[in-house]
């Protein structure tokens, strides 16, 4: 038997098989209780689960996957956590806060961002609609030409967001 060191170096391997990916996207998709949105956070630091993402986007019972592979997709990048590190509030006193590490990886593309922030914003689920409503999303496509896909945004229920996509609709040609 192998050394406690080894065992996630055992299980590296086994998730970076495709077919091990594509079972658990299955799983992932099935799946209507539980912390499996945290689950594939942890798996997305195998680049095989990327081709899973949209069908996880789109079609997953719980909304939470939906929301994590609708930012995964939009923005690019996949990240999880790997730790903990420590920030400083104040030294004088010796107040600190723990904050999660992360890691995070390029993504391929495979559709254009303002398709998928269009998708997000009509999801049947109110976590996937908001988690798309943020300025960030907003942003990735405030570009010519795109203005269009901000309309579902104005009628959110964010001051912040709805004045971004009303100026974003005005003035189709800035960018910010």
């Amino acid at each position: 038997m192998g050394s406690v060191k080894e065992g996630p170096k055992i299980l590296d391997t086994v998730f970076a098989r495709e077919d091990v990916l594509a079972a658990l996207a299955v799983l992932l998709h099935a799946r209507a209780t539980g912390p499996a949105a945290s689950c594939l956070r942890n798996a997305l630091r195998y680049p095989n689960i990327d081709t899973h993402l949209p069908y996880l986007a789109a079609e997953a019972v719980q909304p939470s996957i939906r929301a994590v592979a609708y930012r995964c997709l939009i923005f690019g990048k996949a990240s999880w956590q790997v730790g903990f590190e420590w920030e400083w509030i104040d030294k004088v006193f010796n107040r600190r806060r723990r904050l999660p590490k992360l890691e995070t990886r390029d993504i391929q593309e495979i559709r254009a961002a303002a398709d998928l922030i269009r998708e997000a914003a009509h999801d049947k689920s109110a976590i996937v609609r908001n988690g798309c409503r943020r300025r960030p999303h907003l942003h990735a496509i405030a570009s010519p030409g795109q203005s269009s896909a901000c309309r579902p945004f104005g009628a959110g229920s964010e001051l912040s967001v709805r004045s971004r996509a009303d100026y974003i609709l005005r003035h189709p040609s800035a960018q910010s």
